[in-house]
């Protein structure tokens, strides 16, 4: 993956997707019994029968989509540079019916906060909470 290309979840944040439904094609896939590194072939790897072993790796972005639009969770991150030395202010905001989740903290990157968004969705999901 270059700089230029989306943030692929990890393998355990795919792992919970797999769990949670998420069967949207990706171009990309972790084989569940291989060391953890992400293989390229344009598939939904978590909803054919070629899928036994595989979960796909949606990019971080594709993941929080599918929140909202499958899951009705409103998402989104705020993120502003506050300083030179003590890096980017980030936040994000998520809200589904009567929950709404605010958190800011000082984080090195956009990515990051992403990652860490999706991180407290799926937590939330997988204790329907939400």
């Amino acid at each position: 993956m270059t700089n230029k290309q989306l943030q692929l979840c990890s393998y355990e944040q795919s792992k919970r997707l797999k769990a949670l439904g998420f069967d949207w094609k990706c171009d990309w896939f972790y084989n569940l019994d291989r060391i953890k590194i992400p293989e390229k072939i344009s598939l939904n790897w978590n909803g054919n029968c070629y899928s036994v072993g595989k979960t796909s790796a949606p990019t971080v972005a594709l993941a929080l989509k599918w929140c909202r639009d499958e899951k009705g969770i409103f998402n989104c991150v705020y993120f502003d540079l506050t300083s030179f030395r003590k890096g980017y202010y980030g936040s994000f905001y998520l809200f589904a019916d009567k929950t709404s989740i605010h958190r800011t903290e000082t984080i090195s990157s956009y990515e990051l906060v992403e990652s860490a968004l999706l991180d407290e969705i799926l937590t939330l999901l997988e204790n329907k909470l939400i």
